[in-house]
């Protein structure tokens, strides 16, 4: 129990520190370009998010799963792991080729100009260096080596700081835009260094045969395709949507909060994924698993709440803090963003617990089902209330849903499961 506890406390460092790097570069972002260049980039932010997520085939999750279920079992874990290295590179360098050839249709779609197809281009080579982070964090924290992760995420953020200030400051928007990939594309250097360290890398072999472990890493692909494309997609034609009923002004408020609601809800999210995930993989007994989750669950919505009250006590002089005085509109509305992260936070645990059980289709629904409640709720809120505020109680409201149809759907799965023993 105490190594377990020693390594979320690991975790939580690792990820609080990108998360004040988030916080430093969305700061400055906010500072040379305002809300109106904050709202016109963040389509390039989404895709981002999502590249950053599926670079490789998105098998992070896969890794974790499958390492911390195959570490006593070395020959079957090399062989996956050197499944999951063939088919990140695969999938990364095709990737990459897709995004050269269409830079330029991909940049009108998302700035409304061919002449910024080198940003994709850009995106398109370090997605790749996304995918070889993604295969090392995989493998050590599957391990259990949570230190890998938290010494080679606090060097990378202090590193990228004064990188990403001097884009910013020097180049505004485009400094801004490429400060956001340096920051995600610096950990490779000591991800590298690490690999090369591991004891594991000279048995990792490169192969283009397929097996039974494509198999596994492809559920895996899927589940984080929907999750990484659903809701940036879902962002941009909301985006679109509030730009063409208010202006990129109030684009660009709505853009800050989202910003500062991904990274502290991202921070639950890493600790979940690289703490509470591998546990419920290894764990077949499901009133075990019903008992952790409930726990987990319990312990971390009143984490975020107590987290959430104090941001709201002082929220004028947090958002000035990370954004700047042009966002102080947001403290009026930040309550409804608070209100759906409480209730995403918990329905996060229930969605982690179908990732280390492989539950594709139950996965794939619960994406779908959110991304369609909070188009079908922003879109019938913002007729209302045509600004920033219409769309983060359309969020409010979809979450408050969801998490209770999630811990619905949780209960009846456990039911199942249970009459199946």
């Amino acid at each position: 129990m105490n190594n377990n506890i020693i390594r979320a406390a690991l975790i939580f460092s690792a990820h609080l520190s990108k998360m004040l790097m988030g916080f430093f570069i969305l700061k400055l972002t906010a500072l040379y370009i305002g809300p109106e260049g904050l709202g016109k980039i963040g389509n390039f932010m989404s895709l981002l998010t999502i590249l950053s997520l599926l670079a490789g085939g998105g098998v992070l999750n896969g890794l974790i799963k499958y390492v911390s279920e195959y570490k006593n079992q070395k020959k079957k874990m090399i062989r996956f792991i050197s499944s999951a290295a063939n088919y990140s590179l695969v999938t990364s360098v095709f990737t990459a080729l897709v995004l050269i050839v269409f830079s330029k249709s991909i940049s009108l779609f998302i700035f409304g100009s061919e002449l910024n197809a080198c940003y994709i281009i850009l995106l398109a080579i370090a997605q790749i260096g996304f995918a070889y982070t993604n295969i090392v964090f995989g493998i050590s924290n599957g391990l259990g080596y949570s230190n890998v992760y938290a010494k080679i995420q606090i060097f990378s953020c202090v590193i990228s700081l004064p990188i990403c200030w001097w884009l910013i400051s020097t180049y505004n928007t485009g400094g801004a835009i490429v400060s956001f990939v340096v920051s995600l594309l610096i950990p490779v250097v000591p991800a590298i260094i690490y690999s090369f360290r591991s004891r594991y890398i000279k048995y990792v072999s490169i192969s283009f045969s397929l097996n039974g472990d494509h198999k596994k890493l492809f559920s895996f692909t899927i589940m984080l395709i929907t999750s990484a494309i659903a809701f940036p997609i879902v962002e941009i034609i909301i985006r679109q949507h509030l730009a063409t009923v208010s202006d990129y002004h109030q684009v660009g408020i709505w853009q800050g909060a989202t910003r500062i609601s991904s990274a502290y809800t991202g921070l639950f999210s890493i600790v979940l994924s690289y703490w509470f995930m591998p546990l419920i993989s290894a764990e077949n007994n499901w009133n075990v698993i019903l008992h952790k989750t409930i726990s987990v669950m319990f312990y971390i919505m009143i984490l975020f709440l107590l987290g959430a009250m104090v941001f709201y006590i002082f929220r004028e002089q947090f958002i000035s803090l990370l954004l700047s005085r042009d966002f102080i509109s947001l403290s009026e509305i930040i309550i409804f963003q608070l209100i759906g992260d409480f209730f995403k936070i918990g329905a996060y645990v229930v969605g982690f617990v179908g990732v280390a059980k492989a539950a594709t289709r139950l996965y794939i629904s619960a994406e779908l089902i959110q991304s369609i409640f909070f188009i079908i709720f922003s879109f019938l809120l913002s007729h209302y209330v045509p600004n920033a505020k219409g769309i983060m109680m359309g969020y409010a409201a979809t979450y408050f849903l969801y998490f209770f149809i999630s811990i619905a759907v949780f209960y009846l799965f456990y039911r199942m499961k249970i009459k199946l023993l």
